[in-house]
């Protein structure tokens, strides 16, 4: 145990010093937090145990190629699609019949209790861009248990998702009222911490996605990269929308829970 996690803060030092070389402050950053999170877990662990703490094998002394090369592949996604994409539908206003039109969803393990407090930040969210231009995202993190962790409203109408060390839950609106862009579900299945994610419509839709206890990452990246394929000869927003919720219906398979209600 010792030293899986020493290899793993090798590694996050090594993603991190590719990350600034980049000038990729929000990856560096998370990469940060991680790494903080590891070495509490590493001393917890160590003092636990008995175990001395060898903190010389936690010295890096260069960067691999595939540090480097994640971050050139970040790189390239940031600067052609570094925030939440919606499907090209105009954004639609919001009204207070669509807030309380805001469906329960009820998540995998969850109580009423928690999905009544889930469908309660849905509706929060849509009223905190009510008054915003049309078109305006807002997205808010919370713990499992949801509990506020931060809300914000984009800047230029659009809002990145954020990445965090520890277990959480990301919710955010789509103006358009379609289903999750390509962009929502790589990040969602790269953020290993991201249990959920859910998309609110401005016309009071959810789209909702869960990692399951058979969550396979490596048989969904695989899926995912297939899909993208597809959908690049696609031509329309609606042909977008309805191939993109076929793929996540089928997404049972690597262990993600997909819902779309209204």
């Amino acid at each position: 145990m010792q030293r899986r996690v020493e290899r793993e803060i090798r590694k996050q030092k090594r993603f991190k010093t590719a990350f600034e070389a980049a000038g990729l402050s929000d990856a560096a950053a998370a990469a940060g937090s991680k790494l903080r999170a590891l070495n509490e877990k590493y001393r917890a662990f160590s003092k636990a145990s008995g175990l001395p703490e060898q903190r010389e094998r936690m010295r890096v002394q260069y960067v691999d190629d595939a540090s480097y090369a994640k971050a050139e592949k970040l790189l390239e996604k940031s600067s052609r699609s570094g925030i939440l994409k919606d499907t090209g539908y105009q954004g639609v206003p919001i009204t207070e019949e669509a807030i309380q039109r805001v469906p329960l969803v009820q998540p995998e393990g969850w109580s009423i209790e928690q999905a009544e407090r889930l469908q309660a930040a849905h509706r929060d969210l849509l009223r905190a861009v009510m008054d915003k231009p049309v078109g305006t995202e807002a997205g808010a993190v919370y713990t499992p248990d949801m509990r506020l962790i931060e809300r914000k409203i984009g800047k230029e109408h659009q809002i990145s998702i954020p990445q965090y060390a520890e277990p959480y839950v990301f919710i955010h609106n789509h103006p358009s009222g379609l289903t999750f862009s390509i962009s929502d579900i790589e990040n969602f299945g790269t953020r290993f911490d991201l249990e959920i994610m859910t998309a609110v419509g401005n016309d009071g839709t959810i789209y909702f996605l869960q990692k399951i206890a058979e969550y396979s990452p490596a048989g969904f990246s695989k899926a995912l990269l297939m899909e993208q394929q597809k959908l690049q000869k696609l031509q329309t927003p609606q042909e977008y929308a309805e191939e993109i919720n076929w793929f996540l219906e089928g997404a049972a398979q690597y262990g993600i829970r997909f819902i779309s209600r209204r």
